[in-house]
């Protein structure tokens, strides 16, 4: 009787302990669906902070645009490998082309009496310029900045100060004897071209960066720089249509997100003056290019193949280029055929069967660049 009495007393611990295991059970799972939910939800909330910020540039840029075009029928303002700034009163015009290597000073006057002077001034304050002058009198750029300061979604920063155009003072003076100056109906114009290796003397400018990223990442150096010389012919607040930004021309909504969120594990949306800080850029197209190769692309077993599609998946994204191969965008399936074939298969293969041109030739660029400048550097 004792002992009967001994098991069912032990028997209850028994049952307590199950129901609450089951108690715990129902609140671990619980916590975790209010957990789930509550991350959608945030993360829901942060897509729309994207995409309210992304649709207020936009109008700042299409109302800035408006303006300009009142002056000026080409505005010239989203395009990568041009940097164009206009005086307050719009009727003054500056154009670095980073690609030509040209400098273009373009001034309106009714009067007759514009002294060319004024606009070789204007000249020689360029070529020495500086990203932080050259942010901070671009009132676009201004306008847009307001927009991210009260944004805990949008991931703002200072510029670093870099030159340009990789020129010192004492070598940069102009003088106006030594330029000519054309009219066009009320448009009075001075062309000054910079020496024909000045893209890759502004390369050395991003060396340092690229070495020490490519040791970060497990890249390599030239490539991160033949990438930059094709994107925006190393112009460090390069801003394009799309839009896109940097030297290395980083999309906010799309490898902003993916690299800010691989280094820093939160989804941030980029600020131009974020991805307009070179060593931030070049961190972040690092990143972006090391989860092209090690992640999206790691199917693919040969290094130069899979280095052959991670460059034109930098352009065109890993679905397209999975698409040369099997005709959808399924990247493992592409891996399988790609794995069959020698690299110079796969490189020919991209160039017959890309969808489109511009990563065909974007491949080309970057591969022969990456030569050049593993050459140059001797990396």
């Amino acid at each position: 009787m004792v002992s009967s009495r001994l098991v069912f007393l032990s028997f209850i611990p028994l049952l307590v302990s199950a129901g609450s295991f089951e108690d715990f059970k129902n609140n671990q799972d619980n916590d975790y669906k209010q957990a789930n939910v509550q991350f959608i939800d945030f993360q829901a909330k942060e897509d729309q902070a994207f995409k309210t910020h992304l649709k207020k540039e936009k109008e700042k840029i299409l109302a800035y645009k408006k303006k300009v075009k009142a002056f000026w029928p080409q505005s010239d303002l989203e395009e990568a490998k041009k940097l164009t700034s206009y005086s307050k009163d719009l009727h003054t015009k500056k154009v670095i082309d980073f690609e030509t290597n040209q400098i273009i000073i373009s001034q309106i006057s009714s009067s007759k009496n514009i002294h060319k002077d004024d606009l070789v001034r204007a000249l020689n304050e360029t070529l020495t310029l500086r990203t932080k002058k050259a942010y901070q009198d671009n009132k676009l750029e201004q306008d847009i900045k307001r927009l991210s300061k009260n944004s805990k979604y949008i991931k703002d920063s200072r510029l670093d100060n870099v030159s340009l155009l990789q020129i010192q003072k004492d070598s940069a003076k102009v003088n106006a004897k030594d330029i000519s100056m054309t009219k066009k109906g009320n448009v009075y114009q001075i062309v000054y071209n910079l020496p024909k290796n000045s893209t890759y003397k502004r390369s050395y400018n991003y060396l340092i960066a690229a070495k020490s990223n490519a040791t970060r990442f497990k890249l390599k150096a030239e490539v991160l720089l033949a990438i930059m010389h094709s994107e925006s012919s190393f112009n460090p607040m390069a801003r394009s249509h799309i839009p896109a930004f940097g030297l290395m021309q980083i999309v906010p909504r799309s490898a902003g997100i993916d690299s800010y969120l691989f280094l820093y594990k939160k989804r941030r949306l980029l600020s131009a003056a974020y991805l307009y800080n070179t060593k931030q850029n070049i961190e972040i197209g690092s990143a972006y290019f090391h989860i092209l190769y090690y992640k999206y692309l790691s199917s693919i077993k040969n290094p130069q193949s899979r280095l052959y599609c991670a460059i034109a998946g930098y352009n065109t994204g890993a679905g397209n280029v999975a698409r040369a191969f099997v005709y959808n965008n399924n990247v493992k399936k592409a891996a399988k055929v790609i794995n069959t074939m020698s690299p110079s298969q796969v490189y020919n293969h991209l160039q017959k069967n890309l969808k489109y041109d511009e990563p065909k030739h974007y491949l080309k660029r970057v591969s022969e660049r990456s030569i050049r400048y593993k050459e140059l550097y001797r990396l």
